[in-house]
């Protein structure tokens, strides 16, 4: 009779499992719905950075409209989402421990991380890199424009672009060290 009892794993490893898939996934959607780059289809293909939109015809307008208030919560914003990924990073490191002694658990979370890493690195790579063209164009038109917004509006505007530019620079490296985490 002794030789017929196997070593199956209890439902405790399989909800740990779960759990740590769950993690997994959190992670990822995180990126999708804390990151400040949100993109979505319509006719034109618009991206929105904090309630900006890149749109080719109104974002020079946008961008003339902030105001500092506005670009500090700019640098907020970008500041807290790669609070947020570093987050996701502890909840990857947790998923890991989750799964460890649980059979096939490693395995399953390699698969999860890995298709979660492509898709994190190509949408921040296509969005981040039409979101920089759009932030070119505008820049060559306001500086087009130098004279009509007057000094302060283009010294304003230049300051709102240099801090998504940095901000962006910065979402990316720290999504960079995410999807490192998740090899």
């Amino acid at each position: 009779m002794m030789d017929m009892i196997v070593n199956r794993p209890s439902a405790t490893s399989y909800a740990r499992l779960f759990t740590g898939l769950l993690f997994g996934a959190g992670a990822f959607l995180l990126l999708g719905i804390q990151n400040p780059v949100a993109a979505h289809e319509d006719e034109r293909s618009t991206l929105v950075i904090n309630g900006i939109e890149f749109s080719d015809d109104a974002l020079l307008d946008d961008l003339i409209a902030l105001d500092a208030d506005d670009i500090e919560d700019m640098r907020a914003d970008f500041a807290e989402a790669q609070e947020e990924i570093l987050d996701a990073i502890g909840d990857i490191e947790e998923a890991r421990e989750d799964v460890k002694g649980v059979p096939g658990g490693q395995f399953v979370l390699k698969i999860a991380f890995a298709a979660a890493r492509k898709s994190v690195t190509e949408a921040t790579d296509e969005a981040f890199g039409e979101v920089r063209e759009r932030l070119d164009a505008a820049e060559e038109e306001l500086d087009a424009t130098k004279d009509d917004v007057g000094a302060s509006e283009y010294a304003e505007t230049s300051e709102a672009i240099a801090v998504i530019r940095t901000g962006m620079d910065d979402v990316q490296a720290s999504l960079s060290t995410l999807a490192d985490a998740m090899k």
